[in-house]
């Protein structure tokens, strides 16, 4: 009986031919996959860059927020990159720090004292949280080693400078009112923005306490410069909160 049936197997033709499309195929799938581990690496950087950036700010903003008034200024620093401390020149920080200084001891509702600087380390602005001050001098040892009061390791930042404006913004009225609005935005190495910035607002009462807390000379105020200017360097931030635990006079 004839077999109905010839055993036939590929032939060479046949088998390059099916080498040729799986390698087209297998070479798609790998674009696809590329590109979507690709989208996928964007989102998780974008999602760690806005979170760094929200954080900052609202650090910023829950440290002065509850203040009674405050002073935000660029100051001169030297060729090391530090500021320039001279308690007896006006441009200097130190000038400033003794001057909240002296209002405070002169107002019956106490009052605490307190600053922070941003600072460029050579990889970007750092935060240094130096704390309550109670006197100029502690300003400046604290400046000394403010390595001991900076804020997030360097890793945290994954290689992206921050800077930061300050707009301070009056209101008329009987019950005036001075508004805070802080601003964080990411820069990349050629200085130029790499995400939208995050604003955070805040406002003082002026008449705060009924007490004169707040004198003319020392109205909430920050530098005009860093309205529009995003700065990072030589930013220092004084504050002053209400001391609750200390009964007025």
């Amino acid at each position: 009986m004839k077999k109905l049936f010839k055993k036939k197997g590929f032939t060479l033709v046949e088998m390059v031919i099916a080498m040729a499309v799986t390698a087209l195929l297998c070479a798609a799938a790998m674009m696809l996959f590329n590109s979507v581990s690709g989208i996928i690496s964007g989102l998780k950087g974008n999602v760690n860059l806005d979170g760094a950036t929200d954080t900052i700010s609202t650090y910023l903003f829950d440290r002065m927020s509850t203040c009674s008034t405050y002073n935000i200024g660029v100051f001169p620093v030297d060729a090391s990159g530090d500021l320039v401390l001279d308690e007896t020149d006006v441009d200097s920080s130190s000038f400033r720090v003794n001057a909240h200084l002296v209002d405070i001891s002169s107002k019956s509702v106490p009052q605490v004292l307190y600053a922070m600087v941003i600072m460029n380390s050579g990889e970007g602005s750092r935060i240094y949280d130096l704390g309550a001050i109670s006197s100029v001098e502690e300003y400046e040892e604290k400046l000394a080693q403010k390595d001991k009061w900076r804020l997030f390791v360097d890793d945290y930042y994954e290689g992206v400078n921050f800077k930061y404006t300050f707009e301070t913004v009056k209101t008329g009225g009987g019950d005036s009112k001075t508004w805070c609005k802080i601003g964080v935005a990411p820069y990349d190495e050629n200085g130029e923005p790499i995400a939208s910035p995050r604003y955070q607002m805040f406002n003082v009462i002026n008449s705060l306490y009924n007490e004169n807390v707040v004198t003319s000379s020392l109205l909430p105020e920050s530098n005009a410069d860093l309205k529009d200017t995003p700065t990072d360097n030589g930013i220092v931030i004084l504050y002053r909160i209400r001391d609750f635990s200390v009964s007025a006079a």
